[in-house]
């Protein structure tokens, strides 16, 4: 159900000049959302109404008041989980991905969990990107991708092993768009079942993990 018909519906018949001129009740909303719904929930509604009156704001800059509704608000401390699959959690991984129909998909999931390459960087990889010239020498990287504009909006060159190779070599397709490595497709790419979202994030710190074991940085 969506933030609108839920966390947010207290507002539907507020005013934005209204809004902004109620800090107060809508810090004490965001207090009482973290209490009944949890501290993630409730950041996330004031993100969203944060968000829309600064696109209101810069759509008609002299239409709104400049305090954004949410000036009060103190948002909850997050911390994401850091969790690692233990080796026992292995085998079901494998079992999941040995179902996924979609060799980019299943290419994705694996090189993910190869290389700790957050999800949406790795998405963004385009063929063009392995074997990058070498900032200094210029001279092509073996074995190696690019990682452009990453979360530090820096370059990042991942060395790659042969078994990340061998998935590349599974997700390159003739039909590939825009010469990007992993091609979404409608029903394998895109299904909940198949992309095993709730493990990408966990796949990228048991990676990470294991460099730093190994003394390589992340």
């Amino acid at each position: 159900m969506s933030l609108k018909r839920t966390h947010l519906r207290d507002f539907l018949n507020w005013t934005l000049p209204e809004l902004s001129a109620a800090p107060k009740v809508v810090n004490d909303w965001h207090m009482r959302v973290t209490e009944d719904h949890g501290l993630y929930i409730a950041n996330q509604a004031a993100r969203v109404m944060r968000a829309v009156y600064n696109r209101q704001r810069k759509l008609d800059p002299h239409g709104l008041p400049r305090h954004n509704p949410c000036s009060a608000v103190e948002y909850n401390e997050e911390e994401r989980a850091q969790i690692s699959f233990a080796f026992s959690d292995f085998r079901s991984w494998l079992s999941k991905w040995n179902k996924i129909k979609s060799p980019s998909r299943k290419a994705f999931q694996m090189v993910g969990l190869l290389s700790g390459i957050r999800p949406g960087e790795l998405s963004r990889l385009k063929w063009p990107d392995l074997f990058p010239v070498h900032p200094e020498t210029g001279k092509p990287m073996r074995r190696t991708f690019l990682i452009r504009d990453a979360k530090a909006k820096n370059n990042i060159y991942v060395p790659f092993s042969a078994a990340t190779a061998r998935q590349l070599k599974q997700a390159r397709m003739p039909a590939t768009a825009a010469n990007g490595c992993f091609r979404a497709e409608p029903k394998d790419h895109t299904s909940r079942a198949s992309t095993m979202t709730a493990c990408q994030h966990t796949a990228r710190c048991t990676a990470t993990s294991a460099h730093r074991r190994r003394g390589l940085r992340n």
